[in-house]
């Protein structure tokens, strides 16, 4: 009984090493040009896109920083909402502040209406792989205290830290100089992303409710007192849905909801949707994601408004 016993500490304490190891160093594996790893390695940004899978095909980031001249960089995670951001806002901002002659101007953050009434849930486990020690620690905090009655919680974190990111870790650097290779700045470099073929007009997205979660607006309210503290204008932007999905009833009720958070912190809340040929097919790849039509033209409206708040001497749009 004690040998077998001795053979379960030290298997158990190996485990703690080699799980303690891949926590401290995996984000040293992950992209250079995307997600927060690559966010750190930047300099210079002027002008930061945050949120999930619709700002990554949201946004042509070359072709914004051409159309408005200034260095740009997209960190987009898929299912990001508005709590799973705050970790990066909080590390992010004060990097670039303490590491560049001058710190972002401008921080673009994905105001997805479908996300506003939603529980906080990470869904891309990438997220923790790519962050530093100090990020993830965050990241685990926020996720025991918005899930404290889950029986499986624990659970999760344990697979966050032990399971999820090997594959990325066994086909490095492989897969490293092939996720390099596909985005700029943290944004699809030469993705071409077809419209919608049928079935347009039907298209809807699944929503919670018609009213704000209390942890959403508590993370808004916190990443625009961070941004504030650094000197950073915040803007909240939904990128642009199909027509269908724009008007139906839970999503106009929080789009509304996000214009009045806008207002009562004073920050400029744009609909991506206005001025945007929402009921054209070629525009959309599903039901909340442009095409790469779409994300063209999408760029270019962006750019306008951007171009216009860059060089405002007012700071507003």
């Amino acid at each position: 009984m004690r040998r077998l016993f001795q053979i379960v500490a030290a298997s158990a304490g190996l485990l703690f090493v080699l799980v303690s190891t891949k926590v401290l160093l995996e984000d040293r594996c992950a992209p250079l040009t995307s997600g927060i790893h690559g966010a750190l390695q930047q300099r210079d940004v002027q002008v930061f896109l945050l949120g999930s899978s619709h700002t990554r095909q949201g946004y042509d980031i070359a072709e914004l920083e051409k159309l408005t001249g200034s260095r740009d960089f997209a960190v987009a995670y898929d299912g990001l909402d508005l709590a799973g951001m705050v970790p990066l806002v909080q590390v992010l901002l004060p990097e670039w502040q303490r590491s560049a002659p001058r710190g972002p101007r401008i921080l673009v953050l994905e105001a997805y209406s479908a996300d506003l009434a939603r529980t906080p849930e990470l869904q891309e486990p990438r997220l923790f792989f790519d962050s530093p020690p100090r990020t993830k620690l965050e990241i685990a905090r926020n996720y025991l205290r918005q899930h404290p009655h889950r029986a499986s919680t624990w659970m999760d974190l344990w697979v966050l830290a032990a399971n999820r990111g090997m594959e990325t870790i066994v086909t490095y650097p492989f897969l490293h100089a092939l996720m390099n290779g596909l985005s700029y700045n943290g944004g699809y470099e030469g993705k071409t992303v077809a419209g919608f073929p049928e079935g347009f007009s039907r298209m809807r997205v699944p929503v919670t409710g018609e009213t704000a979660n209390k942890d959403q607006t508590e993370a808004l309210s916190a990443m625009i007192a961070i941004a504030r503290q650094h000197g950073v204008t915040v803007l909240l932007v939904e990128p642009p849905m199909p027509a269908s999905v724009e008007a139906e009833p839970a999503i106009r009720a929080l789009q509304t909801e996000f214009r009045q958070l806008a207002a009562e912190q004073a920050v400029p809340f744009i609909q991506g949707a206005d001025n945007f040929p929402t009921d054209d097919p070629s525009m959309f790849a599903d039901t909340n994601h442009l095409s790469t039509a779409g994300r063209d033209v999408y760029t270019e409206q962006f750019a306008r408004v951007l171009s216009h708040l860059l060089h405002s001497s007012s700071g507003r749009p």
